[in-house]
């Protein structure tokens, strides 16, 4: 008798932890932390700040998600009254040894579906480390940032700022745009951009800045941008309406 108890008691348990498993909402998977989907390669969707928070999170610790789109779903609102209230999606370290430095960065497809991020306020001109790669994204590479605006934002940082992304290397910004004040503090020769701050190799399309841009190497879409004869950034289809200030290296 007791023997059978036992047994229709862990029937019953199993039971439970089945049910309880294959009925967990969609937007989370068991065992993680994760966005409206899955947490592998592949399309992910964002509709709040903690998602964006996580992923930035994410990002900052090594990963890159190579190979995965991340897609808004809505407008994504920030309390602006709270200084640092938002870390840009990479650019800070991952890791330090003898033979160099590891930074996160993002090397995914992001879309902002038309839809805008605000409040954003950061303020860490007084940072010990020698970049601050300071936007939405801090730094990125061999990806695509589309379809975003940054709007009642405030970004203020010593190097490689910027309203939309700090620092890109082969990667595309497209149809996004900047009403957000940006400021790049290091007077050794801080670069600052409405939407981009620093770019190698990179193409900016159909974007438009209307924030106030100060710094040394500065400009309304972008600070500086580097290429070679096969490596060539190109700026097409932008303008800039806000005003331009700054020591030197102005340009729209």
């Amino acid at each position: 008798m007791k023997v059978y108890i036992k047994r229709s008691l862990s029937l019953i348990l199993v039971f439970l932890i089945v049910f309880t498993y294959v009925n967990l909402p969609k937007n989370i998977v068991y065992g993680a932390v994760s966005y409206n989907g899955q947490t592998a390669a592949g399309n992910y969707t964002i509709g709040t700040t903690t998602q964006l928070n996580l992923l930035s999170q994410r990002v900052n610790t090594g990963t890159t998600y190579e190979g995965s789109t991340f897609t808004l779903i809505s407008n994504i609102v920030y309390d602006s009254s709270i200084v640092n209230n938002f870390r840009s999606i990479g650019g800070e370290i991952v890791e330090e040894r003898w033979n160099g430095t590891t930074y996160g960065i993002f090397k995914g497809t992001f879309d902002g579906n038309g839809f805008h991020i605000s409040g954003i306020n950061i303020s860490q001109e007084k940072e010990s480390k020698e970049h601050s790669y300071k936007g939405v994204f801090g730094r990125i590479e061999n990806a695509t940032i589309k379809n975003l605006g940054l709007v009642n934002s405030t970004i203020k940082a010593k190097n490689y700022v910027a309203g939309i992304c700090g620092y890109a290397i082969a990667s595309k910004i497209d149809n996004c745009y900047n009403t957000s004040n940006v400021t790049g503090t290091d007077s050794s020769g801080y670069v600052a951009g409405g939407i981009l701050g620093y770019g190698h190799n990179v193409e900016i399309i159909n974007c438009e800045n209307r924030g106030t841009i100060f710094g040394y190497f500065h400009g309304g879409i972008a600070g500086r941008l580097n290429g070679s004869s096969y490596e060539v950034s190109k700026v097409s289809n932008c303008v800039n309406y806000g005003l331009i200030n700054g020591w030197s290296w102005s340009g729209g």
